[in-house]
C-alpha cells in the first residue's frame, strides 16, 4: 500500500470534490467519473481515498447498481 501513498495524496482534493458532488447527485456524478476515468482504477481508488465507512458503502452501492 505504500507505493500508492503519493497517488492518494495527489488525489485527495479530487476525492473531496467527488464527496461533495456525491451528496448532491450521486448517479450523475458516478456516471461522469466512470466515463471520464478507467472504471477499474476508480473502483480501486474508492477504497483508499474515502475514509468514511458511509462513503464507501454509498459508493459501492451505486457501483453495483449501475
Amino acid at each position: 500500500m505504500h507505493k500508492f501513498g503519493a497517488s492518494k495524496i495527489s488525489r485527495k482534493k479530487q476525492a473531496e470534490r467527488v464527496r461533495l458532488k456525491t451528496s448532491q447527485s450521486p448517479l450523475v456524478t458516478f456516471r461522469q467519473i466512470i466515463l471520464s476515468e478507467s472504471f477499474c482504477l476508480f473502483s480501486f481508488c474508492v477504497f483508499i481515498q474515502f475514509d468514511s465507512v458511509v462513503d464507501v458503502f454509498v459508493i459501492s452501492k451505486f457501483l453495483f447498481i449501475n
